[in-house]
């Protein structure tokens, strides 16, 4: 009998309500006792926490061994760049996490997360739902507005779409690559009304399977809006804070912050955005 087998052969095991502690649990016995609930149990949402990128894989394998699908398994990376950081956290991680965020919030999911990805914080949980939306077959959609989500949701315009996060349009056709997909999506338009839905191939440009729906989650962990209030602040902080620097090092501050500061006056994305989540977002959420 091959172990997967003999796991979904066992007795039901539903995890009590409340906190439970199980505190002899063997490292290696671990993810068995994970997937066996993730079979049974009603409320199918896992948040696993590992120390390090190897324990994570680890995770990913023995899941996989005993039998949970391979879409059903996540990872949660950072967000986070730095402030004197030119390169950006790489958009591919951006659309990982807010997969698996979106994930969290609708169930039958198992998030493998370092502890520091998962206390980063996050929009609220209802903040995330409102700016998600679905496409469907047969939808009346104007294709002018939608390309204005795609844009609000962390969207970019990129011409072939190849990586998660990107969208680009001809005529009555529009392409997404949604966060976190593993293939992209061909949208054909009748007027306003959606006509077909496929993935494709991004490389060869060819369709893979014909879609009913499709899922579009935000890119970036917050939907910046515009706040000329927190500009000044920031501002303000880094003139100060560069008194205390070299010359050298304070006018890097003030550039820095400065173009960060014009962005968030207008409500625009970009690169260090997730870096001043802290003032952006005022509740505590996280993946927690």
């Amino acid at each position: 009998m091959h172990i997967r087998d003999w796991l979904r052969s066992l007795p039901p095991f539903e995890l009590p309500s409340g906190k439970t502690n199980y505190e002899s649990v063997c490292q290696e016995a671990q993810p068995a006792v994970v997937a066996r609930a993730f079979f049974t149990s009603k409320n199918r949402r896992f948040l696993v926490l590992a120390p390090t990128y190897e324990r994570a894989l680890a995770w990913e394998a023995k899941l996989s061994l005993f039998g949970v699908p391979e879409g059903a398994i996540l990872h949660l990376p950072t967000g986070l760049g730095t402030l004197f950081d030119d390169a950006p956290p790489e958009l591919r991680s951006l659309s990982d996490r807010a997969r698996a965020l979106g994930g969290l919030l609708s169930g039958d999911r198992i998030v493998i997360a370092s502890p520091n990805a998962a206390l980063e914080r996050t929009m609220a949980p209802d903040e995330f739902s409102r700016a998600s939306t679905r496409v469907k077959i047969e939808d009346e959609i104007e294709v002018d507005a939608l390309l204005r989500g795609l844009v609000n949701l962390g969207y970019e315009n990129e011409e072939p779409v190849r990586r998660p996060g990107t969208f680009s349009r001809r005529g009555g056709i529009v392409d997404i690559f949604p966060a976190g997909a593993v293939f992209p999506y061909r949208i054909e338009f009748f007027g306003d009304f959606v006509e077909s839905l496929r993935t494709f191939d991004p490389e060869s440009q060819r369709s893979v399977v014909k879609a009913k729906e499709l899922a579009l989650n935000p890119v970036r962990a917050v939907v910046p809006r515009a706040d000329k209030a927190l500009a000044e602040k920031l501002i303000s902080a880094a003139n100060g804070q560069s008194l205390k620097l070299g010359p050298e090092a304070g006018e890097m501050l003030r550039d820095s912050v400065a173009g960060d500061a014009d962005a968030i006056a207008s409500g625009h994305y970009f690169d260090r955005l997730e870096i001043y989540i802290p003032q952006l977002i005022h509740g505590r959420s996280c993946a927690l």
